[in-house]
């Protein structure tokens, strides 16, 4: 799912359980073309071991995303002659069974039967109750696609991926596909966390447009702070994509003005969303509206100077010098004739390349995101980059509060002095724990969160003085 899993650091956790006397992880494809974590894991003599016992003891510990999907319990590991564990012959797991509930609610018709054996399937967990929620069963936005692959398939129903974060159970899913006009419109405005008194905290998507990865640090803010998500045009297949950082601003501005007329709005977005968040802080400012909080979470693009053009990084420099080489000996391999034929047809395909950067330059217009045999979510995510690569910050007159990662710290300089050229105000910087991939999944996520709330505790305290 696009994170760097380190396999021993999962076997490491597992073995830091007091009952659990070896253990061994290994990646499995699905059935429905996903990825799970599989432990396999021999208890000491005399103890035994409960699955959730285990998955709930290395959770602490470990990212949501590293925590193993199903925990199989052996007499002893297969090995080769050598020692060694035969993965070959580890035996496949089961579906997943739970523990039946007070709470559980058994489908009541033909239509929730249906989608609860799509999410059994898709989830691997029996039994799934109508008022489980998705997420809490283990759900992604990875297994949302799959569940509405097979929604499309088996019921004629084409569902966009945001549904998954408004109807969160299968009673709630059932009662969206009864709607008579469904498909609903596509808002790019999401609510993670709708209760509370306090101001509502907006944060805006990253490059993959979906606002899922917020899900936990929602939750993490207190029932008293309200948190909506604003998540990119397109993902619903229908709708095109936006691109330009100033047209996402500009649709997100004018959702949350619609929800909230007036200020003080708290804006806040993860990588590229800090980018957005950033311009919307700018054009909320020349409508004359109040900005309490513009929090960009681990922005890694670095604004030019006025009027400035970007030089390619040392990697894209990498990058050409090895295709180069790689076109040279490949010349060089052939006979004199084939060699000819060989550097004509690497010409005509630069010459094309360059005739589309060409068009993509002058129209700001990816032709890849034209392209229908591409995913709705693989041409936000070219759209997305290609608007990131062209924005150009503009002033700001007010102050920005910053949070970089510890990896962030260790791969790149101070970013205060080149957010300050751009700001009037202050520049606070605030250091959390994990990296790019892991800062929204725990146990990063709890500090994260903790100093939010931190942050918001301190406006709203200055805000009543």
């Amino acid at each position: 799912r696009g994170q760097r899993v380190e396999i021993a650091e999962v076997e490491l956790a597992l073995l830091e359980q007091p009952d659990v006397k070896e253990a061994v992880v290994v990646a499995q494809p699905t059935e429905q073309e996903d990825v799970r974590l599989v432990a396999y894991v021999v208890a000491r003599a005399g103890h035994s071991l409960q699955d959730s016992v285990v998955l709930t003891a290395v959770s602490k510990t470990l990212p949501g995303y590293m925590v193993p999907s199903v925990v199989v319990t052996l007499d002893e590991l297969p090995v080769t002659s050598t020692g060694k564990v035969d993965a070959r012959s580890l035996p496949l797991p089961e579906m997943q069974t739970r523990q039946t509930s007070e709470t559980y609610v058994a489908p009541i018709d033909s239509l929730e039967r249906v989608l609860v054996r799509i999410w059994e399937e898709c989830l691997q967990v029996t039994p799934v109750g109508t008022h489980d929620k998705f997420l809490a069963l283990g759900g992604s936005s990875l297994t949302a696609l799959q569940v509405f692959r097979r929604i499309e398939v088996e019921l004629g129903k084409k569902l966009p991926l945001n549904v998954m974060m408004e109807a969160e159970t299968i009673t709630e899913l059932a009662q969206e596909i009864r709607r008579e006009d469904y498909p609903p419109p596509w808002p790019s405005l999401v609510p993670l966390q709708a209760g509370g008194s306090l101001p509502p905290l907006y944060c805006v998507h990253g490059l993959g447009g979906h606002v899922m990865i917020y899900h936990q640090f929602a939750s993490l803010l207190g029932p008293d702070q309200p948190v909506y998500g604003l998540r990119a045009q397109g993902l619903d297949g229908v709708t095109p994509p936006l691109i330009s950082i100033e047209e996402m601003a500009t649709q997100y501005v004018r959702e949350i003005r619609t929800f909230q007329p007036e200020g003080p709005y708290y804006l806040s977005g993860f990588s590229l969303g800090g980018k957005i968040a950033f311009e919307m802080a700018c054009q909320l400012q020349a409508q004359g509206a109040q900005i309490a909080l513009v929090a960009p979470l681990d922005a890694t693009v670095t604004p030019l100077l006025p009027g400035s053009r970007g030089e390619p990084s040392s990697f894209d420099d990498v990058k050409a010098e090895s295709r180069a080489a790689s076109h040279w000996q490949e010349i060089r391999k052939r006979s004199l004739p084939a060699g000819f034929l060989y550097l004509m047809r690497l010409i005509g395909r630069l010459w094309r390349f360059q005739v589309v950067k060409r068009i993509q330059r002058l129209t700001g217009r990816p032709a890849e995101i034209d392209d229908p045999s591409i995913s709705p979510e693989r041409r936000v995510k070219i759209a997305a980059d290609s608007a990131a690569k062209r924005y150009k910050f503009k002033p700001y007159q007010g102050s920005v509060v910053l949070f970089r990662t510890e990896q962030m710290k260790m791969e790149r300089a101070d970013p205060v002095p080149v957010w300050q050229g751009w700001v009037s105000g202050s520049v606070d910087l605030i250091e959390i724990p994990g990296d790019h991939e892991t800062m929204l999944h725990s146990p990063h996520v709890e500090v994260f969160a903790n100093k939010m709330t931190d942050l918001l505790d301190e406006i709203h305290a200055q805000a009543h003085l």
